[in-house]
């Protein structure tokens, strides 16, 4: 990704709190949750939930997963995807 892409992606993930977690649980099922998440420089995503929550058992039995953030003033979206930890 060239710097100005990366730039034009921070500021996307900054002006945004809301984004969709896809996981894939140990059943080998696909979920996604919304969540309200907070990011940094490095395209690092983090967010709370509860450990009896599905989205916590799904990234600890399979931990790949893929985030998506959409804005419905101008469609844009931006998908991400990375190791839980």
């Amino acid at each position: 990704m060239n710097q100005d892409k990366k730039v034009d992606a921070q500021a996307f993930l900054q002006a945004h709190n809301v984004g969709m977690l896809a996981t894939v649980g140990a059943d080998g099922k696909p979920h996604a949750s919304i969540v309200h998440y907070v990011s940094d420089e490095h395209f690092n995503i983090y967010f709370l939930t509860l450990f009896a929550s599905r989205k916590f058992a799904a990234m600890r039995a399979n931990p790949a997963v893929a985030f998506t953030i959409g804005a419905r003033e101008i469609p844009q979206t931006i998908q991400i995807e990375g190791m839980a930890s």
